[in-house]
C-alpha cells in the first residue's frame, strides 16, 4: 500500500505541475521511482497469486484426504457387514448340520434299541406277542456310550445287564400273558419238537440281528422247540 500511495501521489503532482517538472532532473528521478514501484507491485501481485495457488492446492489436498478417509470408512463398514453376513451363514449351516447329526444319532440309537429289544422278545415270546413284548422291553433300554444300557421303569440308568433285564421281564406278571411258556401247550408239543429238532441251526448274535423280523421269530421258535 505504501508503494501504491507514493505512485498515486506522483501522478497527482504530475497533473498539478503540468510540464514544469517535465524538463528538470527531478522528473527523471520520479520516473525511475515509478518504474521501481511498478516492479515491486508486480512482484507483490505475483507473490499474491502464488499464495492463492498454494491455498487452492491445500484445499484440494484436504478435500481429497477427506474423500479418501470417507471411502476407507465406507469400505470398512461394508467389509464388517460382509463378515457378519458370512458368519451368520456359516453359523446357520453349522446348526443345520448339527441338527441333522443329532437326528441321525437318535435314529441310529433307536434302531439299535429296537433290534436288541426284538431279539430279547423273540427269546421270550412268539409271533405277534413278541412284537408287543419288544415294545415294552425297548422302554427299559437306552443307547449310551456306544452300547445298550438297562434302565428302571422310571427311565433311570441301572447297573443291570441285558440278562438281568430278561429275567426281570420273565418274572414280571404284567407280561406273563405274552411269554411263550405261559401259553397253551397240547400233548403234541413234544412230537413237534422231535420233528423240527434239527431245523434251527445256532447263529451268531450279528447273524440274528441281520435277519428280518419274521425270520428271527421263526428262528427262535424253532430254537425253543429244539430245546
Amino acid at each position: 500500500m505504501k508503494f501504491r500511495n507514493q505512485f498515486l501521489k506522483y501522478q497527482i503532482n504530475q497533473n498539478d505541475d503540468g510540464g514544469e517538472q517535465g524538463g528538470g532532473g527531478g522528473g527523471e528521478d520520479l520516473s525511475g521511482q515509478v518504474e521501481d514501484l511498478k516492479s515491486q507491485l508486480n512482484k507483490l501481485q505475483s507473490k499474491n497469486n502464488e499464495l492463492l495457488d498454494e491455498t487452492k492446492k491445500a484445499k484440494n489436498e484436504r478435500k481429497a484426504a477427506q474423500e479418501d478417509a470417507k471411502n476407507k470408512a465406507e469400505a470398512a463398514l461394508k467389509e464388517a457387514g460382509d463378515y457378519k453376513a458370512l458368519y451368520g451363514s456359516a453359523e446357520e449351516k453349522y446348526n443345520d448340520l448339527n441338527d441333522r447329526f443329532e437326528k441321525l444319532n437318535i435314529s441310529n440309537a433307536n434302531e439299535k434299541i429296537s433290534k436288541a429289544a426284538l431279539l430279547m422278545a423273540n427269546e421270550l415270546a412268539n409271533g405277534f406277542n413278541a412284537e408287543l413284548l419288544s415294545e415294552q422291553i425297548s422302554k427299559r433300554m437306552r443307547f449310551q456310550d456306544g452300547g445298550i444300557k438297562v434302565t428302571n421303569e422310571n427311565g433311570d440308568l441301572t447297573v443291570s445287564s441285558l440278562d438281568d433285564l430278561k429275567q426281570d421281564i420273565k418274572s414280571n406278571e404284567r407280561f406273563s400273558g405274552l411269554l411263550a411258556g405261559n401259553q397253551s401247550s397240547g400233548g403234541g408239543a413234544s412230537g413237534d419238537k422231535g420233528k423240527s429238532g434239527g431245523a434251527a441251526q445256532d447263529k451268531t448274535h450279528d447273524e440274528v440281528l441281520a435277519m428280518q423280523p419274521h425270520e428271527r421269530a421263526l428262528y427262535f421258535k424253532k430254537k425253543r422247540e429244539k430245546n
